[in-house]
C-alpha cells in the first residue's frame, strides 16, 4: 500500500479501492485520524493502522499525563494539610509559651506584693 501524505490522497485512495473489490478500508475514520493528526501538527504515518496506533498512543500518553497531574495535585493537597497542621502546632507552642510566660511575671508580681503586704504588716 502506497504511502499516504494528505487527506486529497486519502480521496483519491479511496475513490480507486471502490473500482476494485479489495478489502473496504473505514476511510471516514482514516480520515478523522488524519485530521485529529493535522490539528495537532503531527505527520501520519501513512497508513490507517499506523495513524490509527498513533492517536492511540497519543491518548495513552495523555492520560498518564493526566493521572500524573492529579497525583501531584493530590501531593500538594497533602503537602499543604501538613504545612497548615504543622503551623498550628507552632502556632499553640508559641501560645502556651506566651501563657507561661504571663503566668511566671503575675506570680511573680504576686509574690512581690504578698511580700511587701507581709513587711508592712509586720512593721
Amino acid at each position: 500500500m502506497a504511502q499516504i501524505e494528505s487527506i486529497d490522497e486519502l480521496r483519491k485512495l479511496r475513490d480507486a479501492e471502490k473500482n476494485t473489490m479489495a478489502q473496504p478500508t473505514d476511510y471516514s475514520a482514516w480520515q478523522k485520524d488524519m485530521e485529529k493528526l493535522d490539528q495537532l501538527g503531527i505527520q501520519g504515518t501513512g497508513s490507517a493502522a499506523g495513524d490509527r496506533a498513533l492517536i492511540k498512543q497519543m491518548e495513552m500518553a495523555a492520560q498518564e499525563a493526566a493521572k500524573e497531574a492529579q497525583i501531584q495535585q493530590a501531593q500538594q493537597q497533602n503537602n499543604d494539610q501538613n504545612n497548615k497542621q504543622d503551623q498550628q502546632v507552632k502556632s499553640m507552642s508559641e501560645t502556651d509559651n506566651e501563657q507561661n510566660l504571663k503566668a511566671t511575671v503575675a506570680n511573680a508580681t504576686s509574690s512581690q506584693i504578698l511580700d511587701n503586704y507581709i513587711r508592712w504588716q509586720m512593721m
